[in-house]
């Protein structure tokens, strides 16, 4: 492979169009970039800064960058087809990535599935997903995904990952919410004992792993993309590749390209806030094209406030603070100028898949009062949550300290307590919320919601002294939505022209649909197409 000559005027990064603040929030230096059509060796002096000499200089086959669930199976991938494979990531070891914590994933036809009583076939989750989605997915790639995700899970299974099969008494039609319910599978085991597993298939493979490593930009001979500037231990780093797999988990961390691609909103990270969009400008820094379908996997636990400690809520016995849980629990929802906005009723039943309103509301309030705070202290939380997985979880769950827990979020500011709603609705500034409580009053007296329609047990009367506002916004696990690319997860420019030797997967890739629509698909879909972005780039290594 031909060596980078770092002092060279060709040799240097392109800048990717977010500006620059989002070239900042990624840790690339923000410059004068060239117009987007211009070539870089027409750009002229000036047009980008030449990068300094590397103290190292790395040599692979195949360059994977991130180690979560898609670089994982795009290292596992790209080594099982014979090429040479490096894989870096800046945790510092597996247990730092983000494929440690997650739940499951959904996959179609794997060697578990296969051995039960009755399975489901591709094409049958292929027309459904497409039917559910309103025909919103990029089906070239929707297929390529589903074909592949048995293999990424034996991956799995063969390494000898404990996973668990959702396994049903009767054969069920398949729906959106209950993909993940049918066609997933539930890890384990986590933690250390996971990241043992997963660092053991890599060394088995033969896979390079090295932690604690930040790719930064990509370097260029030209237009020719010849490999990644990093750091490590503070040092520069040119690894040269062949072929290079972007699998660095989405933007989530990056609060200025969520505001871009979330409408403005801020999101509070349930995932790895480290995961800052480094991927994808990296792809847009050689022309790749940003898609159009961003969503969130979100926090189907409850609700999330950056000033609460912890920030979002979680499984029982994770330390949440309980008042967050208010928000999903039916009471009536309202955005920052005191309006309805959303149907309680689906919002608690279909938590995990409702995002789409409150990444519009940006932020978000729940308002109840003493006899709502009394009847959720009644009961165990199962009867309150609305989603099934949940209503299992919490099903012997009492929330003994919310009491406690409202007085600290007072205290964090999230939180309002008032003998009048006026006195709720000038704490955060809400103009129309005495109004928008008198009208919904109204709806709970004749038992007709005449707004959203909510059944009469999601209506409930905002009568008795205290009240009390919390304060919410969105919250998930990773961002959903990223760089364009083909049935190869090679990444293609706004023309779906394919963006030579840069393949893209996971959470950086433009693989889902907005709204988020079945449990575990995030996960799947990253692992599948990490697979078929490692198996792509091998064979592009190998022609090369």
């Amino acid at each position: 492979m031909r060596e980078i000559t770092t002092c060279s005027r060709r040799n240097f990064v392109r800048g990717a169009a977010l500006g620059a603040a989002g070239l900042a929030a990624v840790g690339l230096t923000a410059c004068a970039q060239p117009a987007a059509k211009e070539s870089m060796a027409d750009a002229g002096d000036g047009a980008a800064p030449e990068l300094a000499p590397a103290d190292e200089t790395w040599e692979t086959d195949v360059l994977v960058i991130g180690l979560g669930a898609s670089g994982l199976q795009a290292a596992l991938g790209a080594a099982a087809q014979g090429v040479g494979v490096l894989a870096v990531d800046q945790a510092p070891d597996m247990v730092g990535t983000t494929n440690i914590t997650t739940s499951g994933y959904l996959c179609v036809g794997d060697k578990l599935q296969m051995a039960q009583p009755y399975h489901y076939e591709v094409r049958e989750v292929f027309d459904k997903l497409n039917e559910y989605s309103n025909y919103c997915f990029n089906t070239q790639v929707l297929k390529a995904i589903l074909d592949a995700s048995s293999r990424s899970s034996n991956n799995l299974i063969d390494a000898g990952l404990p996973v668990k099969v959702v396994e049903l008494p009767e054969r069920k039609e398949l729906t959106g919410p209950t993909l993940g319910q049918i066609c997933g599978h539930a890890y384990d085991c986590k933690g250390q004992e996971r990241a043992d597993i997963f660092q053991a298939a890599l060394d088995k493979a033969g896979v390079d792993s090295r932690y604690g490593v930040t790719a930064e930009q990509l370097v260029f001979d030209g237009d020719e993309i010849v490999g990644v500037r990093c750091t490590q231990d503070g040092k520069a780093v040119d690894v040269n590749a062949k072929a290079i797999c972007l699998c660095t988990g989405g933007f989530l961390g990056n609060e200025d390209m969520v505001a871009q691609y979330f409408a403005g909103s801020r999101v509070v990270p349930m995932g790895n806030p480290a995961c800052k969009g480094a991927g994808i400008t990296m792809a847009l820094s050689a022309k790749g094209q940003m898609g159009k379908a961003f969503s969130l996997s979100s926090n189907e636990y409850g609700g999330a406030n950056f000033d609460a400690s912890p920030m979002f809520a979680f499984r029982p016995g994770s330390g949440s603070n309980e008042a967050l849980r208010l928000v999903l629990l039916g009471s009536i929802i309202v955005d920052s100028q005191g309006n309805r906005f959303v149907s309680e009723e689906i919002a608690n039943k279909e938590a995990m898949h409702c995002a789409e309103p409150f990444i519009r509301a940006k932020t978000y309030y729940t308002v109840v009062d003493q006899d709502f705070i009394d009847y959720v202290k009644s009961k165990p939380l199962g009867e309150t949550m609305g989603d099934g997985r949940m209503k299992k979880m919490f099903a012997d769950v009492m929330i003994e300290t919310l009491d406690d827990d409202l007085e600290a979020a007072l205290a964090e500011g999230w939180v309002a307590k008032g003998d009048t709603i006026a006195e709720l609705a000038a704490a955060y500034d809400l103009p129309d919320l005495e109004s928008t409580i008198e009208t919904y009053n109204g709806y709970c007296e004749t038992g007709v919601d005449e707004q959203f329609y909510n059944a009469p047990e999601f209506l409930h009367k905002v009568a008795t002294p205290p009240f009390y506002i919390v304060q919410s916004f969105p919250a998930g696990w990773l961002t959903l939505g990223g760089v364009k690319c083909d049935a190869s997860c090679q990444v293609v420019d706004a023309d779906n022209k394919p963006v030579e030797k840069l393949f893209i997967a996971g959470a950086d890739a433009d693989l889902f649909c907005a709204p988020y629509i079945a449990g575990g698909s995030a996960n799947g879909f990253a692992q599948a197409s990490g697979l078929i972005a490692g198996e792509s780039a091998a064979a592009l290594a190998k022609a090369s």
